[in-house]
C-alpha cells in the first residue's frame, strides 16, 4: 500500500511539472490534459495541499483558454484548501491567481483588489518571488485600466496615473527577476517572469505613446515609442537567451504591431516574418486538416494574429494611397 501511495504521489507531481513545462512552451491544451492527469493521481493520495497547487495552476490555464467559470471555481477551491492548511505563501498565490482571472475577464478593479492583497501577503513573509509575480500581474492590470480612455471610460489624468502605476510595478518586477543563477542577492532567477515584465513594459509604453499621439504631443509620443522599442528588444533578448520559443514569436509579433502603428510597414513585415519562421509546419494552415489535439496552442494564436495583421496593413496602406492620390474628375 505504501509503495502504491508513493507511486501515485510521484506520478501526480510528474504530471504537474509536465503541465507547467507544456504551458511554458505554449502547448496549453497538452498542459490542461496533464494537470487533469495530476488531479486524478492526487485523488488516490489524500494530499490535499498538492491537489490545491494543481487546482491553482489549472485555474489560471483555463482562464487563458477562456473558460472563466471553471477557472474561478478551481481557484476558489484551491484557496479554500490552502486557507484550511494555514499556508501563507500558497494562499497569497491563490489570491494573485484570482486577480489574474478577474483581469482576463476584464474585471480590472476586482483583479487589482486580489493582486494587491496577494502582494501584501507576500510582503509579510518577505517572499521576493511572490512580490515579483504580484508586480507583473498589477502591471498588466493597471495598463489595462489605463486603456479605458480609448472607450471614453477614463479621463486623461486617470490614465496617466494608471500608466505610471503600471510602470512602477513592472520596474519592481524587473529588479526582482533580472538576475543570474550565480547571483547572491535576495532576488529571483526566473527568466520567463523577466520576459513577462519586459514585454509588458513594451506594451505599456506603446499604449502610452498612442495616448500622447492622440493628445498631439509628438515629443512625448516619440519618447514612449522609443521606450517601447527598447523594452521589446530586451524581452526579445531574454526569449532568445533562454529558448522561450513562443514568447520569442509573440515578441516579434508585438514589434511588428509597434512598427506598423507608426507607419513603418517594411520593418513590421520583417518582424512578422521572423515570428512566422518560428511556427513549425505542423501549425501551418491546411484547410483539409486541423489536428484535433492542437486546441489551446499559442502558435495557432500567433499564426492567426499574423495573417490578420497582414490583412489590416494592406487595407491601411490602400487607404493611405487612396487618400493621397488626386481624385479630381473621378465620379
Amino acid at each position: 500500500l505504501l509503495i502504491n501511495w508513493i507511486y501515485r504521489r510521484v506520478l501526480g507531481r510528474a504530471y504537474n511539472v509536465l503541465a507547467y513545462l507544456e504551458w511554458i512552451y505554449g502547448h496549453n491544451g497538452a498542459a490542461s490534459a496533464a494537470y487533469h492527469q495530476a488531479l486524478n493521481w492526487f485523488d488516490y493520495t489524500g494530499l490535499e495541499d498538492e491537489r490545491a497547487d494543481t487546482l491553482n495552476n489549472l485555474s489560471f490555464l483555463l482562464a487563458i483558454l477562456g473558460n472563466y467559470l471553471q477557472a474561478k471555481q478551481y481557484a476558489d477551491r484551491s484557496l479554500k484548501l490552502r486557507q484550511q492548511f494555514g499556508q501563507k505563501y500558497p494562499v497569497a498565490l491563490s489570491h494573485n491567481t484570482r486577480g489574474l482571472i478577474y483581469a482576463l475577464q476584464g474585471e480590472f478593479d476586482w483583479g487589482e483588489r486580489e493582486c494587491k492583497l496577494a502582494s501584501d501577503k507576500f510582503a509579510e513573509i518577505e517572499s521576493q518571488r511572490g512580490i515579483g509575480l504580484a508586480c507583473n500581474a498589477l502591471g498588466y492590470i493597471f495598463r489595462q485600466k489605463g486603456n479605458r480612455w480609448r472607450k471614453n471610460e477614463s479621463t486623461i489624468e486617470q490614465t496617466e496615473k494608471d500608466f505610471q502605476g503600471a510602470q512602477g510595478y513592472l520596474h519592481q518586477a524587473v529588479d526582482i527577476f533580472a538576475v543570474t543563477p550565480s547571483s547572491t542577492s535576495a532576488t529571483v532567477y526566473e527568466p520567463i517572469r523577466l520576459w513577462e515584465a519586459y514585454n509588458e513594459l513594451g506594451s505599456l509604453h506603446d499604449n502610452w505613446a498612442r495616448l500622447y499621439r492622440q493628445k498631439s504631443n509628438s515629443i512625448q509620443a516619440q519618447a514612449h515609442y522609443d521606450s517601447s522599442l527598447r523594452y521589446q528588444h530586451q524581452a526579445l533578448a531574454v526569449a532568445q537567451s533562454f529558448g522561450l520559443s513562443w514568447q520569442l514569436a509573440d515578441t516579434y509579433d508585438d514589434l511588428a504591431q509597434l512598427y506598423a502603428g507608426w507607419g513603418d510597414y517594411d520593418k513590421a513585415k520583417r518582424q512578422l516574418e521572423y515570428a512566422l519562421r518560428l511556427i513549425t509546419e505542423q501549425y501551418d494552415i491546411n484547410p483539409r486538416h486541423v489536428p484535433d489535439d492542437s486546441w489551446g496552442e499559442v502558435y495557432w494564436l500567433v499564426l492567426g494574429k499574423a495573417h490578420f495583421q497582414q490583412g489590416v496593413w494592406l487595407l491601411e496602406q490602400t487607404d493611405r494611397s487612396d487618400s493621397s492620390s488626386d481624385k479630381s474628375g473621378v465620379i
